[in-house]
């Protein structure tokens, strides 16, 4: 028995297929594209009985596949009071006593994306996490997952005391006139590793150009929970390398910014193949899982800035609509 059929009409597909890089449109049935092609050959290989998903002056391109990722660890951050746009110590102890009266029964206070130059009045202390919440431990996860910060009530029920020795690769903290820990637990071998590296090297990151030209296959992906996991905001840094939420920040080595389709392959096809995983996902082709993301704009006609004020009307995994904007209006 043949499965519904779903046409996809009336935008334009970027398809990350090399052999047919553009599209009018597409049939899925069952969880696999079907077909992929002009519209006319679409409507009559579809039917008239085929589902219609009408994305008229829209832009539909293939799910997007992290090349880095932490699944687990990525959804546990997502149950935690979020800290990552935080600016101050108000805002992040709104936020955290917030989470507190919203999980009252939880036996811990759980933030985490907490950025340490966003704390102005300096080095992070057990005082301003008690000022919140005393009488449950709380664990303030940083941005990067390397270090935490914790109030009195965490210390007591790790036994940590002003005594305890570092552990082997961190240090604690201390107040540097009365010896007392702090609350903040940091790995001081992750900071001589930086310091190894040193400002040239830092400059030199993410060299995408430089990869490519050596015949390697650049995967894009975000180490999430680390870095922030959304995937517009991410291919507009691959495309400019400019900051998405901080345009005052100037582009890191803007020479070696991505063009913008290339910057798509590399979150889509490029990675699904670094995963093993191109014989099912990564493209818009026939044969593979009907996987999709559907913009409100064309990008590639606008320019990467339109990154940042594009929306996503639709997301398909499998060939189950996953998300509409249209239906969740």
């Amino acid at each position: 028995m043949t499965e519904q059929r779903q046409l996809i009409a009336g935008g334009r597909i970027f398809t990350g297929d090399p052999e047919k890089p553009w599209a009018e449109a597409a049939v899925v049935e069952g969880n696999c594209f079907a077909f992929v092609g002009s519209s006319r050959e679409a409507v009559s290989f579809a039917g008239p009985a085929a589902e219609k998903i009408d994305c008229a002056g829209e832009l539909i391109l293939p799910g997007f596949v992290d090349g880095h990722v932490h699944v687990v660890m990525t959804g546990a951050s997502l149950l935690k009071a979020q800290l990552r746009d935080a600016v101050g110590l108000e805002q992040i102890q709104g936020r955290i006593r917030d989470w507190a009266f919203e999980h009252r029964d939880a036996p811990r206070v759980l933030a985490t994306g907490w950025v340490q130059g966003s704390l102005e009045e300096g080095a992070p202390t057990r005082e301003m996490l008690d000022a919140v919440v005393d009488d449950r431990p709380v664990y303030v996860d940083a941005h990067d997952l390397h270090s935490c910060w914790v109030n009195s009530a965490a210390l007591r029920e790790l036994k940590i005391t002003n005594s305890t020795a570092d552990p082997v690769g961190g240090r604690i903290v201390r107040n540097a006139d009365t010896g007392e820990a702090t609350g903040h637990v940091d790995p001081s071998i992750l900071g001589n590793w930086i310091e190894m590296l040193g400002v040239e090297r830092g400059q030199n990151a993410m060299a995408w150009p430089r990869y490519i030209e050596t015949g390697a296959t650049l995967a894009l992906g975000t180490d999430t929970p680390t870095a922030p996991f959304e995937p517009i905001p991410n291919m507009y840094i691959a495309a400019t390398r400019a900051s998405p939420s901080d345009p005052s920040l100037p582009a890191h080595r803007p020479e070696w910014a991505l063009p913008l389709e290339e910057a798509i392959l590399h979150g889509t096809r490029e990675s699904a193949y670094a995963a093993w995983l191109d014989h099912a996902t990564g493209a818009i082709k026939a044969g593979l899982a009907a996987d999709m993301v559907v913009l409100d704009r064309d990008v590639f006609a606008e320019g990467p800035k339109a990154l940042l004020e594009t929306s996503i009307r639709l997301t398909m995994m499998d060939g189950r609509v996953t998300f509409s904007a249209e239906a969740d209006a």
